[in-house]
């Protein structure tokens, strides 16, 4: 599969100096350089009053293209609304449709290539609007349908209901969010084209820069770091197409030196293991340590104030090595680096939250035995902890149920080998086998 770039075209339209002339030059210029993938949505505009846009802009663009407009792509977005200026959900059966004839219009075609549901509207559900995406697609209107901002969950239960074509998140060496949640390996192994907006981090692209192994390659190579990140994603499978935002005619033309880096096997080592690159490049087989690898380490979880804090200190007294961020400081990449360092008995206490799912992330050379510690659950019992990881370190490491059974509900005392967990999500944290891209970084994975 030939190796894809497009152009994010959000900021041609939302800038509050955007200039209509300089971003048709923006779009010739792109594709002039070899983006073959226009990104775009009716939301893309200053407010209700200029809704569509960008798509406008982009059917204007293409008229006056001299190009061959059979080989360009345009992906267009339905779900959203903007009144005042705000971004507000709109993904109703009745609001998509009526959407996806605004978009026909305002790109001047009868049938759209890829319509994308922009963001789950909570008030409805996915179901339904996925539903409402497929009647389009037989009647006509799209040819393939994409969703946008989308765990793996969500993506399963759509393709229950039709074909996806893509997912769209955003994903950079400075976001690999979608690479430790499972969504990249997920569209990798089932074919699902992945579109990765904001891949130069957005508003902290001038991070890139001082990253010392962008840096480093871009040097290599004659390019600059941003061009080393590009040319790193579309490296990383042939299903993933970046689209970087370019604003101005020289950054547009940038696509074509990225289009032409061919990285070297020295280069993807040092980018994979600076930026979580195995997750995606590397099967989730191959990652998955060796069963006799030694140490155990305990998950610690609970709401704030919950008393993890006390559970990890009384694991420290009784041996076990104390890994916190908030104790630490740095990244939870940094507390690994320390876990595999001290390859013995780990306790990691670290908790995150988002919206209402809670993410738990630790990691240890090997396949460990792991307990976990409900903080917030058993509040009450938090005084034998002493009592209960024993226990759990004592059963076998290679427990069949936890390889055969599928998704298993990880409980106080129980031991499980690392490389049988996966993200724990929703209210009672359900662990799914095989899902260890969340247990494990690129130092360990």
């Amino acid at each position: 599969m030939e190796r894809t770039i497009g152009l994010g075209c959000m900021r041609l339209s939302t800038a509050l100096d955007r200039d209509d002339a300089r971003s048709v030059t923006v779009i010739h210029t792109a594709l002039d350089a070899g983006a073959t993938l226009l990104d775009t949505a009716d939301a893309y505009c200053h407010d209700e009053r200029d809704f569509g846009h960008n798509e406008r802009l982009i059917a204007a663009a293409l008229r006056t293209w001299p190009g061959d407009r059979s080989t360009i792509e345009v992906a267009t977005k339905g779900g959203l609304r903007r009144p005042g200026g705000k971004w507000v959900n709109e993904a109703r059966a009745k609001s998509l449709r009526a959407a996806c004839d605004a978009s026909r219009e305002a790109l001047g075609v009868d049938c759209i290539d890829l319509y994308q549901l922009h963001a789950i509207d909570p008030r409805t559900p996915l179901e339904t609007s996925v539903r409402a995406l497929a009647a389009l697609q037989e009647e006509g209107k799209v040819r393939r349908i994409g969703l946008c901002n989308i765990t793996v969950g969500q993506i399963e239960s759509a393709r229950q209901i039709a074909e996806i074509a893509s997912v769209q998140v955003s994903l950079s060496p400075l976001d690999d969010e979608s690479l430790r949640n499972g969504v990249a390996e997920y569209c990798r192994d089932h074919g699902i084209r992945l579109i990765a907006y904001r891949p130069l981090g957005g508003d902290r692209v001038g991070r890139l820069t001082r990253d010392a192994d962008l840096a480093e390659v871009a040097a290599r190579h004659g390019v600059t770091p941003q061009e080393i990140a590009l040319a790193w994603l579309m490296d990383l499978s042939p299903v993933l197409t970046p689209i970087p935002g370019a604003t101005r005619p020289e950054t547009a033309r940038s696509i074509a030196t990225v289009r032409r880096v061919r990285l070297a096997d020295d280069d993807r080592r040092q980018l994979d293991a600076r930026h979580s690159g195995r997750l995606l490049r590397v099967s989730r087989a191959e990652r998955r340590p060796p069963d006799d690898a030694d140490g155990d380490v305990v998950l610690v979880m609970g709401m704030p104030g919950a008393g993890k804090s006390t559970t990890a200190m009384e694991l420290e007294r009784s041996g076990y090595v104390r890994l916190n961020r908030d104790m630490l400081g740095g990244s939870l990449a940094d507390l690994v680096t320390a876990a595999v360092g001290a390859r013995q008995h780990v306790s990691v206490t670290e908790i995150a939250e988002r919206g209402r799912r809670m993410r738990v992330a630790a990691s240890c050379s090997g396949a460990l035995r792991v307990g976990r510690h409900d903080a917030r659950r058993c509040p009450d019992q938090r005084d034998h902890a002493n009592d209960r990881y024993p226990r759990a370190a004592a059963e076998p490491r290679g427990d069949p149920r936890a390889r055969e059974d599928g998704p298993a509900l990880l409980r106080p005392g129980r031991a499980i080998p690392v490389r049988a967990l996966g993200g724990a999500t929703g209210p009672r944290r359900r662990l799914r086998d095989g899902g260890a891209a969340r247990l494990h970084t690129t130092r360990s994975a």
